[in-house]
């Protein structure tokens, strides 16, 4: 509980747990792409992970890739294609406009999108 992200995650201890324990393991903490899922599943062995900065900061992380299933994108690198994080914002401000999206809960997703980005 004391932990917050700023901390880093402690994915070395991952490999050791997934050894004893019978059910599946889930990382979270300091995932930002794909590389660092291929990365982190080959050092521990887990079943699945949670991303919720990365996610938070561009949505687009979730995009589709060849790699899992969607022919239909054109992806020239190993990572996932991640969208421009101003048309992500475009995108949402005008489906939050088509939806009638109370502007508090609106603003405040743009601002999270915003807020701490790495990049």
């Amino acid at each position: 509980p004391a932990e917050r992200p700023r901390h880093p995650a402690h994915h070395e201890w991952l490999a050791e747990i997934v050894q004893i324990c019978p059910f599946p393991v889930i990382a979270n903490g300091d995932i930002f792409t794909r590389a660092d899922i291929d990365c982190i599943r080959g050092k521990t062995g887990v079943s699945s992970f949670m991303m919720a900065r990365a996610a938070q900061w561009n949505v687009s992380i979730f995009r589709h890739n060849p790699r899992f299933g969607n022919i239909n994108v054109n992806v020239n690198d190993d990572d996932m294609m991640i969208e421009d994080p101003l048309i992500v914002s475009r995108l949402y401000l005008k489906k939050a406009l088509a939806m009638d999206n109370p502007f508090a809960n609106t603003k405040y997703t743009l601002l999270q999108m915003w807020l701490d980005r790495p990049y």
